[in-house]
């Protein structure tokens, strides 16, 4: 949300974007999207680990 906000903020205040602040939405982006992803494939094993244990 901070990235989002900085970038509105800047276009409105100067009408453009720094590339610093691009590589830091760039960031944020995949640290959200790592978090997720790696909430899924946690739950995915987990689905997978106590299927096995129930077939025995």
């Amino acid at each position: 949300m901070s990235s989002i906000a900085l970038v509105a903020y800047q276009v409105i205040m100067i009408d453009d974007v720094s590339n610093g602040l691009l590589v830091y939405v760039a960031q944020a982006f995949l640290l959200v999207a790592s978090i997720f992803g790696l909430d899924y494939y946690v739950k995915l094993i987990t689905k997978k680990i106590d299927g096995k244990h129930n077939n025995q």
